[in-house]
């Protein structure tokens, strides 16, 4: 899939997908939650989730190209070899 998020995006709209089902599950047992937090949880705990998830090196390799590359084999702090002389 061309348009398929990456793991860190789909990773943090798991996991407010999943505080919302709580905060819905803690309201349906008429345990009081603010509503502006309510409103809150969900955006914040998806944005911490998605910040802590590490970039899958497949999402990495996707975004790949030659403009990269050389980038990285120029920048002398990136552990990559330059390619060899055609």
């Amino acid at each position: 899939m061309k348009y398929f998020p990456d793991r860190k995006v789909l990773s943090g709209g798991i996991a407010g997908v999943i505080t919302w089902v709580i905060l819905l599950a803690l309201n349906y047992f008429n345990i009081d939650v603010p509503g502006d937090l309510q409103a809150a949880l969900p955006l914040i705990i998806g944005t911490i989730i998605s910040y802590a998830v590490p970039v899958a090196d497949q999402d990495i390799v996707k975004r790949l190209n030659d403009d990269l590359v050389k980038m990285a084999a120029d920048d002398p702090s990136v552990p990559v070899s330059k390619a060899p002389a055609s």
